[in-house]
Order: C-alpha cells, then structure tokens, then sequence
C-alpha cells in the first residue's frame, strides 16, 4: 500500500516538474521572441550558432505540444491539501502580480529566466511564482469550470482526427528544439565558459540551456514512442 502510494506521488511529482519546465521553456521562448520583434534584444542573439531567432518559435510549440503529455501523466487520485491545485495556482499568480507591481518602480520585471539587457537577479524569483502558478492550473484546469473541461473533451476529439500530423510535427519541432538548444549552449560555452567570464548568473544560464534540453528531448521521446497515436 505504502509503494503503491509513493509511486502515485512520484508520478504526481514528475508531471508537475515536466509541466514546470515546459511552461518555463515556453515563457521564455516567447519572451525573446517579443523581445527580439519590440527590439530589445539584439538582432544576433546567439549567432552564429543559430542561424535565426525566429526558431525559438519551435521552442514554443514542442514546449506546448509536451504539456498535453505531461499533464496526462499527472492523471492520478491523491488527496488535496484544503483546496484544489488551481486555487495555489491563482494564489501564485496573484503574488506574482503584487510583486510585479512593487517591482516595476524598479524596472520592469522580465518573464524569462534568460538574463538579458538590464537583468535583476529579482526577476528570476518572482517569475517563478508566475511559472509554478499556470502549472498548478494547467494540471488542475478540467476541475475550474464545467464549461473548461467540455472545451478540454472538445479539443481532445479533434486531436484525435490529426493525431498523426501532430506526431510529425511534434517530431520536426523536437529536432529543431534540439538545434536551438546546443547553439545557445555553444555559444555561452565560447563567449562566457571558456572566457571565464564567471558571474552569479552563471547558474542561470545553465538552467535555462538544461531546461532547453530537458524540453527538445522529452518531445523527442513523445514523438518516437508514437503517444499521441496511443492515446488519443
């Protein structure tokens, strides 16, 4: 009973931390993006190991397409703690509002964990607040509202009539998310490692190329082991 029980927690566990990572890969996917298009971020970011900026868009969709999985994962029954998930997860999120808020006297907080133009060191801990807040409620959403989960059955049919294109496309994303990954790890490796231009940002830098990885190579596996042809 009791393994029964740890291995149910354990897979809880891991679901959350998958869709953690994917939602932190996204976010961050979509804020160079926007940082890249408004103009505040360099043109040849990460070149010339990566050949454009737009590929982060991959990053965006393999980390989206993860998610689906991931959650599916987490479909276990364990006891909740007072309330359900969503309920810390638009706690978290409104705690990261108060401090957006608060910080933004300061400067203005940036989503991603990428350290870049102007960083604080405050914004990587605030913006956990607002990652692990769409977490809990992307792993709690069919339980917010009636209306929620007929959209979630919904969208779950209609995968299920291209299961086999998303597939292929989760496959061709991955292998870009891949490219893109090992550019920014090359290019950190050249300009910031092997220059030993060592900061207290070092480790966040790191976290965001393993988090990058984690992302490309878990889709990779989805997409080999045919899951959305599985299950759906």
């Amino acid at each position: 009973m009791f393994k029964k029980t740890l291995m149910t927690l354990g897979k809880k566990v891991l679901s959350l931390a998958l869709i953690f990572n994917f939602v932190v890969s996204l976010v961050s996917s979509l804020s160079i993006l926007c940082g890249q298009y408004l103009g505040t971020f360099r043109k040849d970011l990460y070149k010339p190991y990566l050949v454009d900026s737009s590929l982060f868009w991959f990053i965006a969709l393999t980390s989206t397409l993860n998610i689906v999985p991931a959650r599916m994962l987490g479909k276990v029954n364990i006891r909740r703690i007072l309330f359900h998930h969503y309920v810390y997860g638009f706690l978290s999120l409104l705690i990261y509002i108060v401090l957006w808020m608060l910080f933004s006297l300061l400067h203005i907080p940036n989503l991603t964990v990428f350290p870049y133009y102007g960083f604080q060191s405050y914004q990587s801990f605030t913006a956990l607040f607002l990652y692990w807040g769409i977490t809990l409620i992307i792993d709690d959403a069919p339980d917010i509202s009636p209306r929620i989960l007929h959209i979630l059955n919904h969208i779950r049919r209609e995968i299920c009539k291209v299961n086999r294109l998303i597939m292929k496309v989760h496959l061709v994303s991955s292998f870009v998310s891949i490219y893109v990954a090992t550019s920014i790890f090359l290019w950190h490796f050249e300009n910031d490692f092997l220059m030993e231009n060592y900061s207290l940002l070092d480790f966040t830098y790191i976290l965001f190329i393993v988090n990058l990885f984690i992302t490309a190579l878990y889709g990779l596996k989805i997409a080999k082991r045919g899951t959305w042809l599985k299950y759906f």
